[in-house]
């Protein structure tokens, strides 16, 4: 049988820091702490970072990076989001312009040319075009009161594709994405590079959008929904061959790529916002949140803890001068 899971107060909770290496000289301020971030949390912090700082922590060092870590989470999420929203209005605007405005919500599956969720509109390459539309008319019957969703099903004659879209979760925007013809779908992945993509060719394009957006679907669960501090755990890649031809010097390099930077990881993610946020005010954006996050901790970083706030954020130390590369070599901007 497992091992029963007892209650700690406040007094063992700090004896379990110190239990494992971590000096508390004030227990009052352990206290504040712990009634501000649970246990479970900081320690989770703790075993990341343990990974690359060489010598013991402080209480107030963990918890200063652990809340470093926890904004850093922040400005990640806060920009897939916009991406999110960027290729929502992508595709309300393709359907419309394609397909008209009218589906019938009470019929699964239907043939009909006039609706936008018609089978006809879209391909089964994969297998997976009725199941994905089928669970986007679930969602459309299942949407809750209050939502615009809701107000639309029940008092207008349609429910537009724009609506319908801004109340979908991303992980059924990306399966809508993946069933759509051939030609839009490469409309879609044109549009939504910020700076599109000339040395690649098309297939290579569009295996790299859909990706992307995959990885982007992972780490938007994972920051929404839980505390998990590991980069490098989504599932889906960037793959090597359009990031090499593309973006190398930049994004990629072949020794940073076979040591898994840029492939999966927060530097990936950080690649990945900067080719799809939709203009270069929100890559600006980005870039002073960044800026703004690690400049207090340059500088005294060997001094204080023998460690690299860029190596304890699980970022590259140049990934200020990536973003600004690519801004001046794809936006032409100085």
């Amino acid at each position: 049988m497992d091992k029963l899971c007892e209650y700690l107060d406040y007094e063992q909770l700090t004896e379990e820091f110190v239990n494992r290496g971590i000096i508390v000289t004030n227990r009052d301020f352990a206290k504040e702490v712990l009634n501000a971030v649970p246990f479970k949390h900081l320690n989770g912090t703790r075993k990341s970072i343990s990974k690359v700082v060489d010598q013991q922590m402080s209480l107030e060092f963990l918890y200063s990076m652990h809340l470093a870590r926890q904004n850093l989470h922040h400005i990640l999420l806060k920009n897939i989001l916009h991406v999110e929203q960027h290729l929502k209005i992508l595709l309300s605007h393709m359907v419309a312009q394609r397909y008209g405005v009218h589906t019938d919500r009470l019929i699964p599956l239907n043939k009909s040319p006039n609706d936008y969720l018609s089978t006809i509109h879209y391909s089964n390459k994969a297998g997976s075009r009725h199941n994905t539309i089928r669970k986007i008319k679930e969602a459309i019957n299942a949407a809750p009161k209050r939502s615009s969703l809701c107000k639309y099903r029940e008092t207008k004659s349609n429910i537009p594709p724009w609506i319908l879209l801004e109340n979908l979760p991303l992980g059924l925007v990306i399966p809508w994405y993946e069933i759509l013809l051939h030609e839009d779908k490469d409309s879609i992945s044109r549009e939504i590079f910020l700076s599109a993509p000339s040395k690649i060719s098309d297939m290579e394009r569009l295996e790299l959008t859909l990706k992307a957006l995959k990885i982007l679907k992972e780490y938007r669960n994972v920051f929404a929904h839980s505390n998990r501090f590991e980069d490098g755990f989504a599932r889906n890649e960037l793959p090597r061959t359009p990031m090499k031809i593309e973006y190398c010097g930049i994004f990629y390099e072949d020794d940073l790529y076979d040591g898994n930077v840029g492939k999966n990881d927060f530097m990936a993610l950080v690649s990945i916002l900067c080719m799809l946020l939709p203009n270069r005010f929100h890559i600006n954006a980005l870039y002073a949140d960044l800026e703004y996050l690690v400049t207090p901790y340059l500088g005294l970083d060997r001094e204080l803890f023998g460690g690299n706030i860029f190596d304890l954020l699980g970022i590259p130390q140049d990934v200020l001068a990536r973003i600004e590369k690519y801004l001046h070599d794809y936006l032409l901007i100085s």
